[in-house]
């Protein structure tokens, strides 16, 4: 039993904290000393903390901020729309009444135009000239009614054509016998 030799045996007496310092901690010690951490990662650890909160909440209000600069924009939108809307509503009866006016000042000049040129068309057939024409062009024209040949029609065409041409330019052709004055 050499073995036995080389054991050792407890001694009885030592002190209790000798004993507990053997065994480690009691496994159900009611108080266990708390862990403590050097100073240093404790304010490490902390000033991570605080920087983490910062930057989220940082985020957290940049996002506020566009979300109520997107609401500004929508109400905006919406009241320029409405806004755009009425304008355009105007806008387009405004165009719609002045359309009307200017055809109506349009076909008031058109009625006046045309009354003047009926005017003219009166007076130049009044003239010496106008008179002439125009019985050349009856005249020519009753031959090709009971006549019926080419060369009447050619000349009923080429005498009324004078008498048109003169009536719509007040320019008599050559060979018309002229009037003491023009009532043009």
């Amino acid at each position: 039993m050499q073995n036995d030799s080389n054991r050792i045996e407890p001694v009885f007496g030592e002190s209790e904290a000798s004993d507990r310092h053997q065994a480690g901690p009691p496994p159900f010690d009611p108080e266990p000393e708390p862990a403590s951490l050097h100073p240093a990662v404790q304010f490490a650890a902390i000033a991570v903390v605080v920087a983490c909160l910062f930057f989220v909440g940082e985020r957290i209000y940049v996002h506020y901020q566009a979300r109520q600069a997107v609401k500004a924009l929508e109400r905006e939108l919406e009241s320029l729309g409405t806004y755009m809307t009425e304008s355009v509503e105007q806008a387009g009866a405004a165009m719609e009444q002045a359309n009307r006016e200017s055809r109506a000042r349009t076909a008031a000049a058109q009625r006046q135009q045309q009354e003047r040129i009926e005017q003219q068309r009166r007076a130049r057939m009044a003239t010496t000239e106008g008179g002439w024409l125009a019985k050349n062009c009856a005249d020519w024209t009753r031959t090709w009614n009971e006549m019926k040949a080419a060369t009447a029609e050619r000349e009923m065409k080429k005498h009324c054509g004078r008498l048109e041409r003169y009536l719509a330019t007040g320019v008599a052709p050559p060979g018309t016998p002229r009037a003491s004055s023009r009532a043009d």
